[in-house]
């Protein structure tokens, strides 16, 4: 199927069907869907630190030296309990402040 000018989905690297150039090829050269259907699906958590003793007050933005208060350390420890309860963790990407680190 030629490209259609008038469709932004329709240039190079984007699939047409099952004959998607670059697509994942299966172990017998199947493209699209049919190679898709045995990948295991990754899952990523996106979650937010707990509370600080701030939180509904001031919005600090990046302050340095604000952790999470008790009650943001519960939460925390709480959310880690559940992860590791259901998933199983291959990275973790998190920001460099204090009360996300904790």
């Amino acid at each position: 199927m030629a490209p259609d000018a008038s469709d932004p989905e329709s240039g190079p690297g984007h699939a047409h069907g099952d004959k998607a150039e670059g697509g994942m090829a299966g172990a017998a050269g199947k493209t699209g869907s049919a190679a898709r259907a045995g990948a295991k699906a990754t899952t990523v958590l996106l979650i937010r630190h707990g509370e600080t003793p701030t939180t509904g007050k001031v919005l600090p933005g990046r302050a340095k030296g604000l952790g999470l208060s008790d009650r943001g350390r519960e939460q925390a420890e709480a959310r880690a309990a559940a992860i590791v309860g259901t998933h199983k963790v291959a990275a973790i990407y998190s920001s460099p402040m204090e009360r996300a680190q904790q």
